[in-house]
């Protein structure tokens, strides 16, 4: 980690500047992951149709795509440690949309499938050293209080991605073409790892601050219920955690994916599907950033109930739209932007109150890379599914129940270490 101490005092920057500073962090981090995961996973499908058409692809070799980016991102994650040994936190998430950039070079002049594989490997490295490992990292750094909101804004980045990139790509697709819209996003990722370079510090201490702690009147007022606990998970509950993850995983990227697929089978025109759609995204941005502030507010045991419920039944309400019902479409959208919302801010809280200080870096690693061992594992079984039944409901019905098992095991060991409040 970089290591840097100055004195109080020395810090040039505006007195509200400096007491505001621990929010132009998690600004820095909303940005990363912007580029990192919004980039990267969430709106890199709006560059499909034109690799297909211009390049030559085929369907099953454009998913492929999609495929090795996601088996990248899995191994690369477990060097993830290791990596912010070598580099601190501001340098190593710099050089991860360096490496981003380099995807987008590749991308840019790629001439056969290999050549998109290659930069989809590169791609994947960008994704797993620039999102939840480092941003969880900054936010314990920078605040003691308050920690899943912080979280919470940060991971917001992707669904900004989400709104705001796929217009613009199939805009600049259209009018210059494919080479140009790699080069342009390459050009605002250098733009934004300068950014991050410039604002971004491993520590308060850096700028000679406190890490952010609520003020209490008396001494004897109770901390927020989110503050941190040291918690030692038994190598079972480890497990069962990881499981739970892998659970989230499958139930992540593949759920939002066949969504699309799911409702036009189901008889929705193409404008409805597309309007369900942006709901999903706003409804990721508005849980995300809900879950932080409910988790800090009652505890995440409580909130816990309330985000998975919502999404077994949301889950369940999608594998029984007809195609007739226009309030039953945008209701499964809502419920489900806020189930899958948990794929990040989610997973991400829990595994840190399931850790210690020593063992907090290594739980968010540990997690992450059990989150993309599932996104891999589960992403081609729901068009199987479709393809042997007609239909996607089935593999809807079966996320139900994943996400109930998900809910009894985070739910149970909050309650063996008596978490639950």
């Amino acid at each position: 980690m970089e290591k840097r101490n100055i004195e109080p005092g020395s810090v040039t920057i505006p007195n509200r500047l400096h007491c505001n500073y621990r929010w132009i962090i998690c600004a820095g981090c909303l940005l990363l992951h912007a580029c990192a995961c919004g980039l990267t996973a969430s709106a890199f499908s709006s560059y499909s149709p034109y690799l297909m058409e211009t390049i030559g692809l085929t369907n099953t070799q454009t998913s492929l795509i999609i495929t090795i980016r996601c088996l990248s991102s899995m191994l690369v994650m477990l060097t993830c440690t290791r990596y912010y040994q070598i580099f601190s936190l501001r340098a190593g998430v710099s050089v991860s949309c360096l490496i981003l950039v380099v995807s987008c070079f590749m991308f840019a002049w790629a001439n056969s499938a290999a050549m998109c594989y290659l930069a989809a490997v590169i791609m994947g490295a960008a994704y797993s050293y620039g999102t939840m490992v480092p941003i969880s990292l900054f936010m314990r750094n920078w605040f003691h209080d308050h920690r899943s909101t912080a979280l919470a804004i940060a991971a917001c980045g992707s669904g900004v991605t989400t709104t705001v990139a796929p217009p613009l790509i199939t805009a600049l697709a259209e009018s210059h073409g494919l080479r140009y819209t790699f080069l342009a996003e390459a050009a605002v990722v250098t733009l934004c790892s300068a950014i991050l370079f410039l604002i971004l510090r491993d520590k308060p201490a850096d700028l000679g601050l406190h890490p952010y702690e609520t003020v209490r009147k008396n001494r004897e007022e109770k901390p927020p219920v989110s503050k941190a606990k040291d918690v030692i998970l038994t190598r079972g509950e480890h497990l069962l955690f990881l499981f739970a993850a892998f659970l989230v995983g499958c139930l992540g990227a593949p759920y939002l994916a066949h969504l699309t697929l799911h409702y036009r089978n189901t008889g929705y025109t193409g404008v409805q599907t597309a309007g369900a759609l942006s709901i999903v995204g706003i409804a990721m941005v508005m849980g995300k950033f809900f879950f932080g502030i409910a988790s800090d507010r009652w505890g995440t045991y409580r909130v816990n109930y309330l985000f998975l419920g919502s999404w077994v039944v949301g889950c369940l309400a999608t594998a029984m739209v007809d195609g007739n019902s226009i309030p039953l479409l945008y209701v499964t959208t809502v419920l489900n932007g806020f189930g899958v919302s948990l794929g990040t801010i989610g997973i991400t809280v829990w595994a840190g109150d399931f850790s210690s200080a020593a063992t907090y870096e290594k739980s968010i690693a540990d997690t992450q890379f059990a989150f993309s061992l599932g996104a891999l594992s589960w992403a081609t079984v729901p068009g199987v599914i479709a393809d042997v039944t007609g239909s996607f409901r089935l593999a809807y019905l079966i996320s139900t129940g994943m996400i109930c098992v998900t809910l009894m095991i985070v739910q149970h060991i909050y309650r063996c270490h008596r978490m639950a409040m």
